[in-house]
């Protein structure tokens, strides 16, 4: 059996080689068929009582955190700290 981080970094070069084929393949999958997307929008993966209010949380916002999650953790706090210095590179 071959060990899980062996495996899991075989997945990740791959995925990292051949990025921009898989990116144009998904977009040609989507158009040729869009009703999963449709599908996917409206999936509820269930609900937060927060202050008596209930937050429903859907699939595509959730995607959408996760992936400014990790590009967050990208950052070099050198850079942001530097960020700082430069007000107007921010507001842009």
């Amino acid at each position: 059996m071959i060990p899980a981080k062996h495996w899991v970094e075989a997945l990740t070069h791959t995925i990292h080689r051949h990025f921009i084929w898989i990116i144009i393949t998904s977009y040609f999958i989507a158009a040729l068929l869009p009703g999963f997307g449709i599908w996917i929008r409206e999936v509820e993966l269930g609900s937060i009582v927060l202050f008596q209010n209930k937050i429903a949380i859907f699939f595509p916002p959730l995607m959408l955190s996760l992936l400014l999650f990790n590009a967050g953790l990208g950052v070099k706090t050198k850079e942001l700290t530097q960020l700082a210095h430069k007000p107007l590179v921010l507001l842009t």
